[in-house]
């Protein structure tokens, strides 16, 4: 059974550090007894051992009546039990906060909840498996504490809002195998502490932004098996170590300047698009070509491919 986990967290000022991990054997529950029925917890008493945040434990028990249960054996007056919660230890107040919560292969239904935005704390927000449907709130961006960020395998449609880019301190962001569409925000280029962005098995279309050129801590966009269109924005590519995959697309022109030995940044992965014309024959003199060529251009959608490159 997957446990719950949490740790020491500081509180200096506005800002939190971590301090010290905990595990949920021994010393820790020896100290922690909370019951997460609404009865108990109004109940008033004092305790001098630090108990679980009102809000964030009712947040949590409307959170699994509303889309659980998703696997394991959990008691809602048990906090032991709730697989997939990390906490940690607010010292000011002397209480626990719930500041993650992942889950996946879940057993996950009906709409994302919006009690979630009362977890004002949360670090991490990992929702994968099952048939969850709703859409991607505005309110999300009010998580502002996010670092990470995962939607996948499950129903969700709708768009990405603009208000995900109010995410600063995102560091991962992940939305896969959803219905989501609609376009790519151009408020993602203000995600400029994400490493990995991974947007593929949607139906989102349109160009992507060229606003994405601004993320400058980027290592990896997946892209792929969307419905992306157009020109490719070739100043997004801001060095080699970028790895850039829009497989599976639609996408219709890459710039031939991505070819020249002294561009910057590596050519994206365009299997499966549109791409199509003919490539200047300088292009096969390159030495970007001989390491990126049939990767980035071969084997397009049936019907397009460039006449002098086609395998």
């Amino acid at each position: 059974m997957v446990k719950c986990s949490f740790t020491l967290l500081v509180r200096k000022s506005s800002s939190w550090r971590h301090a010290l991990k905990l595990s949920l054997t021994g010393l820790v529950w020896g100290l922690l007894v909370v019951s997460c029925s609404s009865d108990l917890l109004s109940e008033g008493k004092s305790y001098s051992s630090p108990r679980l945040n009102v809000s964030d434990s009712l947040a949590m028990v409307n959170i699994y009546k509303a889309i659980g249960p998703w696997g394991g054996d959990w008691d809602l007056k048990d906090i032991r039990t709730w697989g997939g919660v990390e906490g940690a230890l607010d010292l000011d107040n002397n209480e626990y906060r719930i500041v993650g919560f992942q889950y996946y292969n879940g057993r996950f239904h009906g709409d994302f909840p919006e009690d979630f935005r009362k977890l004002t704390e949360l670090r991490k927000l990992a929702v994968c498996g099952g048939t969850m449907s709703g859409s991607i709130p505005s309110w999300i961006g009010e998580l502002k504490h996010l670092q990470y960020l995962a939607f996948g395998e499950n129903r969700m449609s709708g768009e990405i809002p603009e208000e995900i880019g109010n995410l600063v301190n995102l560091q991962k962001l992940v939305i896969t195998h959803n219905f989501i569409g609609g376009k790519l925000p151009e408020s993602l280029g203000n995600l400029v502490k994400v490493y990995r962005l991974t947007i593929n098995h949607t139906f989102v279309e349109g160009e992507i932004p060229k606003s994405l050129k601004n993320m400058s801590s980027v290592e990896v966009m997946d892209l792929n098996d969307n419905r992306l269109s157009g020109r490719f924005p070739i100043e997004i590519l801001r060095n080699e170590r970028l790895a850039v995959d829009c497989t599976n697309n639609n996408i219709t022109e890459l710039p031939f300047e991505v070819w020249k030995d002294d561009f910057v940044g590596a050519p994206p992965i365009l299997e499966g698009n549109m791409l199509n014309g003919i490539l200047p024959d300088w292009i096969f003199e390159t030495k970007k070509w001989d390491v990126y060529g049939t990767m980035s251009t071969d084997c397009q959608k049936k019907g397009y491919g460039y006449d002098n490159f086609k395998k």
